[in-house]
């Protein structure tokens, strides 16, 4: 359910109370808020996507918020929530409330990268627990709970960092029993994030050509000449997971699939393009988890895959310390914390 144009669509939305007549509760409503697009990325809507669903099984009733543009459009079609579109220029911290207000929201989920400590004051005062996931603001001190994956292990008060925080699709959770690879890579899965903002994708083909003993499975929607050991496929999150259980080699930027790539236990190099993924590769590098190139390009990729194949023994090293990293479970945790938040009101 897909609505647009929120310059103050909340006068729309019937107030909903939080307890029925009858003394039944009703669906709990959560609220989340999460962008995607060239600026940030698109793993902001494909955890979107898991929050909704896990939310969705927990009986509660989801409201998704996110700012309007085509590419988020079309990442939303079919979402199963409820989707609320607003503009750039709305004001977007009156929208939210005036929706925990009407529908009498019992938890506020935002997954937008950088709060202020007043936009996360502003939301408390209606009296619903705030989370905040992958935050680097300094709002998320202010939130009831904060979730960060690619920050070193810390549990303290409000505070859930470290891996153990990954949020993943239970998908991923089931294709971990697929068996660790061992020995020289044969199929190698590529993802360079929905929008490769380096255009690493211009030197990528040269880098491949000289492995014709690995064929190559390259996910984007950029139109990429295939060569006889590469193939390119549109990003269709079912067939890319797939794809990546059954690698023996990962070639990733970060992010969401970083994780993912991990919790599957698939040996990965990396090639970060923000800052954050930066972070994020360093983490798992730390743990001998990943091989991390500092500048990527044709040459520098090409050397770390000659290294793997003249040593085998480092694709079932980093296998093992990959999953051993990150166990997929991060989604139960999220959920402990976001249920108990909403039991406490």
């Amino acid at each position: 359910m897909v609505e647009s144009g929120m310059t103050d669509r909340t006068k729309e939305i019937p107030r909903r109370p939080r307890m029925v007549e009858s003394g039944v509760t009703a669906q709990p409503v959560v609220l989340l808020r999460a962008d995607g697009g060239p600026s940030i990325g698109g793993g902001h809507i494909v955890r979107a996507g898991v929050l909704i669903g896990a939310f969705l099984k927990s009986q509660c009733d989801v409201h998704l918020i996110a700012k309007e543009d085509d590419w988020t459009r079309q990442a939303l079609h079919g979402c199963a929530g409820k989707v609320h579109f607003i503009r750039r220029t709305d004001n977007e911290s009156l929208i939210i409330r005036k929706m925990i207000d009407r529908l009498g929201a019992r938890l506020v989920v935002l997954d937008v990268g950088d709060t202020s400590e007043e936009y996360i004051r502003y939301l408390k005062e209606s009296g619903a627990p705030v989370c905040t996931i992958d935050d680097r603001g300094r709002g998320s001190a202010d939130a009831n709970a904060t979730f960060t994956a690619g920050l070193p292990d810390r549990q303290e008060k409000n505070i859930y960092h470290g891996l153990a925080y990954a949020i993943l699709s239970p998908d991923v959770q089931h294709l971990r029993r697929q068996p660790n690879p061992n020995g020289t890579p044969r199929q190698s899965t590529i993802f360079l994030g929905t929008f490769d903002p380096k255009h690493y994708r211009r030197w990528m083909p040269d880098a491949l050509r000289i492995f014709p003993a690995i064929s190559f499975s390259w996910f984007t929607s950029e139109s990429i000449p295939p060569m006889e050991n590469l193939r390119i496929y549109p990003p269709d999150r079912a067939a890319f997971l797939s794809s990546l259980a059954s690698a023996d080699l990962v070639i990733v930027s970060g992010g969401v699939t970083l994780y993912e790539t991990a919790a599957l236990g698939r040996p990965a190099i990396v090639l970060p393009q923000s800052p954050h993924e930066f972070d994020q590769a360093a983490l798992l590098s730390e743990k001998g988890a990943v091989r991390m190139l500092q500048d990527p390009s044709a040459e520098s990729l090409s050397s770390a895959i000659r290294a793997l194949i003249d040593d085998p023994r480092v694709i079932e090293s980093l296998s093992l310390k990959a999953s051993s990293a990150v166990d997929g479970r991060g989604l139960e945790r999220f959920l402990d914390v976001a249920m108990g938040l909403m039991k406490n009101i």
